[in-house]
């Protein structure tokens, strides 16, 4: 009796050592989850304050690539870094190329036209910033200073009758213009895909 009523005593002692034991590895395991979850936090929340801090400064400093899409409904071309299509009429046509992940060259950014849906890739935006129905849709990133190995011009096209610019990086696709397009210059400079 005396060595089953020790037993008990001892078996009481071990479970009450092992539970404490879990409840304390369960509080350590919990507390560093939410170390990690606020650590975490704070680095999305210093990534988000950094890219906040960019924007202000104009600073993109990263290569993005420039997505063509076009809608045969709207009969319009629409420029963008990102690759999914903005409106479901939309499909994708092309890549034109990716931007420079220095600050040499100038920034290309996106005016959409709200009166007519025309999209307007630019290097100078004063030529629509602050005039009429434009509205700046994003900073796409920094430009090539200039042609060179690897990099092309981006020929910039507007077709008046829908209401539409074009780019491409392919002189013979449309010269001097055709298909009612009319050349109006070299916008800017990308890497060729």
């Amino acid at each position: 009796m005396k060595n089953l009523l020790l037993s008990t005593f001892l078996l009481f002692i071990i479970g009450g050592i092992i539970s404490c034991s879990s409840r304390d590895d369960e509080n350590f395991i919990q507390k560093g989850q939410e170390n990690y979850l606020l650590a975490n936090k704070k680095i999305a929340i210093d990534s988000k304050n950094a890219a906040d801090m960019n924007n202000v400064f104009g600073l993109v400093g990263s290569i993005n690539t420039i997505y063509g899409f076009y809608s045969s409904a709207r009969n319009q071309h629409y420029y963008s870094a990102n690759e999914q299509a903005p409106i479901p009429s939309y499909f994708s046509e092309r890549t034109l190329g990716t931007t420079s992940p220095s600050y040499s060259g100038a920034m290309i950014s996106s005016w959409y036209n709200t009166s007519n849906g025309d999209l307007l890739l630019t290097v100078t935006p004063e030529e629509v910033s602050n005039k009429g129905p434009w509205i700046k849709k994003e900073e796409i990133g920094y430009s090539y200073p200039r042609a060179e190995t690897g990099i092309v011009p981006v020929y910039r096209y507007y077709r008046s009758s829908t209401n539409s610019h074009f780019y491409t990086t392919s002189w013979n696709e449309l010269g001097n213009g055709k298909y009612g397009f009319a050349y109006e210059r070299i916008e800017f400079y990308l890497r060729a895909w």
